[in-house]
């Protein structure tokens, strides 16, 4: 058995070219961030992702920061920055770098300052009369370098008027603490002599700027602003808040569904399962309602049962997805307002698999177009005639991407469709599966694209 010896602290930096001074800084803030108990796999994420490269001797750590590699490779869609998990939120006070390494990666060494609230009070004195953030822990010293964070004193300094033992305080973005006398560390606080003189220099933080709506709302405002074209997807209030942008494209909240004419339920069942299943309809083009044209409302019924026994297989060789907790408890609404609708005497029927597997609903008559939650879950609805599927999809169809139609030999529900404008119209079991000029979201994308040629 091998046994594979985890990266010392050397190889943090081993390999990397950059400014020798800012290297140097930055090898002693890491050596110091280990000594302080932290794994280089903690100060670099993407460790493991570089070539091996012999260590560049010992680095003497320093005791007043912290330190971590923030590179590319350690990005998520979860933390596209790359922090570890420990330093997010942290304040830093600036970054060292860039640096490269073997790989051709650039990595970046951002700095957060060791701060320490201690409390501050006379030789001899009950109580303390301040609480600063300092940095670092000198035993002994005339002057305090102090870091970002609260400074409480005693309110009767400011106004001795003011109850007795009541603090009041500020933030700073650091300072410095001088004394006249030597200040001594001693139980996690700095005891001053008697009549000794501090005198506190420092920089008020700014003032705390609202929270964005969303995580990355900073960085969206920043691309917004620097760039030529952005191409945004969300829902529909993210993208309407949007359209004031010229420079944005966006793609918002779309759903697709499923014509049928009787004549063809025998053979779209498993092709529109596929439609259902692939991506847990989570996409544009996923199929969340099918209507079938017939004067007998017995045919949209077997389609709907078709449509069950086609998922039901379709699980063994597509197992269905883990489903969020959130959406379970709406396919689970789904699913008892059908059962209680069918109780009340409402032409409607449930077809469901294990568990939350899959869900088709089957209503004789709807009079509006269903979005599913997803993850299998469809409706099935009868439309008498052509008419009846136009008043169907009246008031939605700016919202659908996507139409599948098998059947309308006479070409009536396809005339109906372009006149919908709907983007995307094709043969059930093809609707994840587009054209290249596909014109996704109406096509001013690809309009985009293709006029900059």
């Amino acid at each position: 058995m091998s046994v594979t010896e985890a990266p010392g602290p050397q190889a943090l930096t081993a390999g990397w070219r950059g400014s020798a001074v800012d290297l140097a800084t930055a090898r002693a803030a890491l050596a110091g961030a280990v000594s302080l108990g932290k794994t280089p796999a903690q100060l670099d994420p993407a460790i493991g992702l570089r070539p091996a490269t012999a260590p560049q001797g010992t680095v003497q750590p320093t005791e007043k920061t912290l330190a971590f590699a923030q590179t590319p490779l350690a990005a998520t869609v979860q933390n596209p920055l790359g922090v570890p998990a420990w330093a997010q939120g942290m304040a830093q006070t600036h970054s060292l770098g860039p640096f490269i390494d073997t790989l051709g990666v650039v990595t970046i060494v951002p700095i957060i300052p060791i701060t320490t609230s201690r409390t501050f009070s006379y030789a001899g004195a009950a109580s303390g009369f301040g609480v600063l953030p300092v940095t670092g822990a000198p035993t002994s010293a005339t002057s305090l370098t102090l870091g970002p964070g609260s400074v409480w004193f005693l309110a009767t300094l400011l106004a001795p008027a003011a109850p007795a033992g009541s603090f009041t305080g500020f933030r700073i973005a650091g300072g410095t603490l001088t004394a006249s006398a030597p200040l001594t560390l001693e139980s996690n606080g700095y005891v001053a002599p008697a009549g000794a003189t501090l005198t506190l220099t420092a920089t008020l933080a700014p003032p705390t700027a609202s929270s964005p709506t969303s995580p990355g709302a900073d960085l969206t405002a920043a691309m917004l602003a620097k760039c030529d074209r952005v191409v945004a997807y969300g829902d529909d209030a993210t993208i309407e808040s949007l359209r004031s942008r010229t420079n944005v494209i966006g793609f918002g909240s779309r759903v697709s569904a499923a014509v049928i004419d009787a004549s063809r339920i025998g053979d779209v069942a498993a092709l529109l399962a596929r439609d259902v299943a692939l991506f847990e309809q989570l996409g544009c083009l996923s199929l969340h309602q099918v209507l079938v044209v017939s004067p007998e409302a017995g045919a949209a019924r077997e389609v709907a049962v078709r449509i069950a026994a086609a998922l039901e297989r379709l699980g063994e060789s597509m197992p269905p997805a883990r489903i969020p907790l959130r959406d379970a408890v709406e396919i689970r609404g789904v699913r008892e307002r059908a059962r209680w609708r069918a109780i009340a005497g409402d032409q409607v029927e449930l077809f469901e698999g294990r568990g939350l597997e899959w869900t088709v609903v089957f209503e004789r008559r709807a009079d509006s177009f269903k979005v599913s939650p997803g993850f299998r879950t469809v409706h099935v609805t009868a439309a008498r005639d052509p008419r009846g599927f136009r008043d169907f999809f009246t008031g939605i169809s700016k919202k659908i991407e996507a139409m599948a139609v098998a059947g309308d030999e006479s070409g009536e529900m396809r005339e109906m469709i372009r006149a919908m404008r709907i983007p995307y119209v094709c043969a059930p079991g093809e609707m994840q599966s587009p054209s290249l000029d596909w014109r996704h979201g109406g096509g001013s994308f690809i309009d985009l694209m293709v006029g900059s040629q």
